[in-house]
């Protein structure tokens, strides 16, 4: 877990539950991505503002290719705008330069323009659907969207908290 302040955190999850589609979709995620598949070969990392869940990111580290890999990105309908989707690329980036050889490489890939051009003003470059964030633009993400000094540091232990008012099952 990760405190920022002002109730902000983030949170690697654990439990499929947590993120089950039915759940997800009463509270304003409206993908309906299935965020319990990346859980068995990625990193899950949850935005909450207190105990209310406001984006999510799913990475996993490719040693083969030297980057972090963006699998899922969703942040809440009624969070969108506020820079969350920003806050957690930038949490993936970060952990991209404390990766050996990995120099803050990270990449996804888009099915839409309009979310390219998104990444693209976060200064990403697009190659067709792919979009890559080099280390300058991994460092500017950093400076950008988290606190000045800000060191993430992950815990050996990922959450089963409940959070919005439910418990995972």
């Amino acid at each position: 877990m990760v405190e920022l302040g002002d109730g902000q955190m983030f949170v690697e999850l654990a439990t499929p539950s947590q993120l089950a589609t039915t759940k997800l979709s009463r509270l304003g995620f409206t993908s309906h991505f299935d965020w319990t598949a990346p859980l068995a070969s990625a990193i899950v990392v949850g935005e909450l503002i207190g105990r209310r869940l406001v984006g999510l990111v799913a990475f996993g580290r490719q040693p083969k290719n030297l980057a972090n890999h963006v699998n899922l990105l969703e942040v809440r309908q009624s969070a969108r705008g506020q820079h969350h989707g920003a806050r957690l690329l930038a949490i993936v980036a970060q952990d991209a330069f404390r990766q050996p050889g990995f120099d803050g490489y990270v990449y996804l890939t888009t099915k839409t323009t309009g979310v390219q051009r998104y990444y693209e003003s976060l200064g990403a470059s697009r190659v067709h659907q792919q979009i890559i964030f080099a280390p300058p633009a991994s460092r500017q993400l950093i400076a950008t969207y988290l606190p000045k000094g800000s060191e993430i540091r992950w815990t050996k232990h990922r959450s089963t908290k409940p959070f919005n008012g439910y418990r995972p099952n």
